[in-house]
């Protein structure tokens, strides 16, 4: 609604279903009472957070053990909830749901910035690498937003191989850097990907770096509308 197709098509930003977003969470098992901490390094409009947000509502509404306080929801949001996104105006967007939400204005739960610099989180006071138990995303994705930029290439294993440094599509060089942000061992991560990274046997070299630094728990297709009228391209979400 607030973003032109026109930006949609050059930028690879495509919106995320709220039936999506809430299955990435709760596949993820997403607790904040635990020490959970949810990240979004491709925020948008804050639907993975906003996804979050409701979740961590109705564990509260749950909770027998407590009295629900609307200020209870928000401590555990402001600190539970971190968010980073590229786009000024999609981060201003995703901040005001949020915040409306809260009820409350706060220092924004997303950030602004170019998430897949090598130096993205050295001085970000929220996200860090290898710092995060739960990561969902749905990060940008197709051949017309290659990235060409040979400095960030090479620091990612993904967009390297023995005949030196290849460009990358976007969402091949977020699956390693959301795992990059999670503990080792610990974190859980929840996204989006194209059907083809999953099947085509050009991304062989995808799946093949994921079972190396991964371990798979779910792959859900989802159907062939989930993005239309946008781009009619089938998507998994990958545990």
């Amino acid at each position: 609604i607030f973003r032109g197709q026109w930006a949609k098509r050059s930028s690879g930003q495509f919106f995320t279903d709220p039936l999506v977003t809430h299955l990435a969470i709760s596949m993820l098992n997403f607790n904040p009472f635990a020490g959970d901490d949810l990240v979004d390094i491709c925020s948008g409009t804050g639907g993975f957070l906003l996804a979050g947000l409701n979740h961590i509502h109705s564990l509260l509404k749950r909770d027998t053990t407590r009295d629900f306080k609307e200020m209870d929801l928000v401590n555990y949001a402001v600190t539970a909830l971190k968010g980073q996104e590229i786009d000024s105006d999609v981060c201003e967007i995703a901040n005001a749901t949020l915040s409306s939400r809260l009820s409350i204005q706060s220092n924004p739960i997303v950030s602004l910035g170019d998430s897949l610099q090598p130096d993205a989180f050295s001085d970000h006071p929220r996200i860090k690498f290898n710092a995060h138990l739960c990561a969902a995303t749905n990060p940008p994705f197709g051949t017309k937003i290659t990235i060409k930029d040979e400095k960030l290439l090479r620091s990612y294993e993904l967009a390297s191989n023995p005949k030196g440094i290849i460009f990358r599509s976007p969402d091949i060089l977020f699956v390693e850097q959301n795992l990059k942000i999670l503990k080792a061992g610990q974190g859980r991560l929840a996204i989006v990907t194209p059907y083809q990274i999953l099947s085509g046997p050009q991304m062989r070299f995808v799946r093949e770096w994921i079972i190396r630094n991964a371990q798979i728990i779910a792959v859900v297709d989802l159907p062939a509308d989930t993005f239309q009228p946008h781009t009619g391209t089938k998507t998994s979400l990958v545990i």
